[in-house]
C-alpha cells in the first residue's frame, strides 16, 4: 500500500455513533415496555396457547436485548476507532514539528 492515504471523517463517525446510541436506547425502551402478549397470554383460557404466546414474547424480548447490546458494542468500537485515528493524527503532527 505504498502511497495509500486513509481519510476518516470523524464528524460522520461521531454522527453514526449517535445514531447507534439512539437506536440502542429505542430498542431497550421497546423491550422494557409492558408486553401486551404476556399480559393477554393468561387470559386465553387455553394453557397451550398461553404457553406458546409466552414463548414468543420471551424470544422477542431476548432478541431485542441482543440487538440493543450489539448496537452498544458497535458504538463503543467506533469510539475506539475514532480515538485511534485522532491519536495517529496527533502523533504524525507531533513528529512533523
Amino acid at each position: 500500500m505504498d502511497g495509500a492515504v486513509i481519510s476518516v471523517d470523524l464528524t460522520s463517525l461521531d454522527a453514526l455513533r449517535g445514531s447507534l446510541r439512539e437506536a440502542a436506547h429505542g430498542i431497550q425502551a421497546l423491550r422494557e415496555h409492558p408486553d401486551v402478549v404476556r399480559a393477554r397470554a393468561a387470559d386465553t383460557g387455553d394453557p397451550g396457547l398461553a404457553a406458546a404466546a409466552l414463548d414468543v414474547a420471551t424470544a422477542w424480548a431476548w432478541g431485542l436485548e441482543l440487538l440493543s447490546g450489539e448496537l452498544r458494542r458497535w458504538d463503543a468500537l467506533l469510539g475506539v476507532a475514532a480515538s485511534a485515528y485522532l491519536d495517529s493524527d496527533r502523533s504524525v503532527l507531533a513528529a512533523l514539528r
